[in-house]
Parts: C-alpha cells; sequence; structure tokens
C-alpha cells in the first residue's frame, strides 16, 4: 500500500493540465501511461490520481479508464476492475484487434501481392527485390507467419528440438 502525503498531492497538482474532459500530465508522452513517484516507487499516473481522489487500491484490482485515453488521470474517468475486466472492456470497444493486412499504416504491400508471392516459382531474393521487402519477410509470407489471413496458411512453431 503507498502513502500519500500532502507534499505528494501539491506535486501532482502542480503537473496537472485540465482540458473540458480529460486530464493530463505536464512533461509526459501523451500516447503513453503517464509516470509519477509516489513513496519511492515509479507508478501509473492514474494509479496515483486514483489513490489521491478516491482512495486505496485493493489488491488484484487495476485502475481502468472509461475514456480510453491512456494519459489521462481525471478520476472521474477511473474505475476499479480486474484484468478480465480490462481485457473484455478492450475487446469490446474494438481496441484490442490492431488492424492488419494491407489497411495496417505499415503495410508495403497488397493482398494481391501476396497471393502474387505465394504462387511465383521465384526465389526469395528475386522476390523480395521485386516488392521492396526482406527476405525473411517473404519466407514469413510463405510459411504463414505474416498474411495468413490471406493466404489460408497457418504458421505453426516449430517445437521438435529435442
Amino acid at each position: 500500500m503507498w502513502l500519500v502525503t500532502d507534499f505528494d498531492k501539491e506535486r501532482f497538482q502542480e503537473k496537472l493540465i485540465k482540458t473540458d474532459s480529460c486530464w493530463f500530465m505536464r512533461g509526459q508522452n501523451p500516447k503513453r501511461y503517464a509516470r509519477f513517484w509516489l513513496d519511492g516507487t515509479m507508478l501509473g499516473a492514474h494509479k496515483v490520481s486514483y489513490l489521491m481522489f478516491k482512495g486505496p487500491i485493493p489488491e488484484g484490482m487495476n485502475v481502468l479508464h472509461s475514456c480510453d485515453v491512456e494519459c489521462c488521470v481525471n478520476p472521474d474517468h477511473l474505475f476499479l476492475g480486474t484484468h478480465t475486466d480490462n481485457m473484455q472492456d478492450k475487446a469490446k470497444k474494438g481496441r484490442g484487434n490492431p488492424p492488419r493486412g494491407e489497411r495496417a499504416h505499415s503495410a508495403k504491400i497488397t493482398s494481391s501481392d501476396v497471393i502474387d508471392i505465394c504462387r511465383s516459382k521465384e526465389d526469395t531474393t528475386t522476390l523480395a527485390e521485386r516488392y521492396g521487402l526482406t527476405t525473411t519477410a517473404i519466407r514469413y509470407i510463405l510459411c504463414g507467419k505474416t498474411w495468413g489471413h490471406v493466404t489460408g496458411r497457418v504458421w505453426q512453431r516449430r517445437r521438435d528440438y529435442a
């Protein structure tokens, strides 16, 4: 259990940037969980906010965000839940399934390129040069480790190293 002092509350309040809805910590990465030193331990600032404004966090419970903004520390947006509650909330809100295939921002090829790669009789080096990929990326496509939703191939880790 962490001890929250008046000094900690002052330090925390000084770092707050309050908007109409979410609160943020000054100097923190806006795309990540904010951090705050409390009682000699670096904690998520959302946990510290919960402790300061709502009370203790029971053993086995997590502090979850109703606003889905990781760096928000507004106590009105925070609630307690188990890890399972957090995963169910994530799935219900569609945050657990990142885009894949050509919808992914980092995609360099299309689904039709993948099909052409799988049908090709050329070696991986030639295919890699043609599509601007590495030979490893081509091998991953061919074995189903990536783009399996297009090729129908299912990659399985080898477990027969004995």
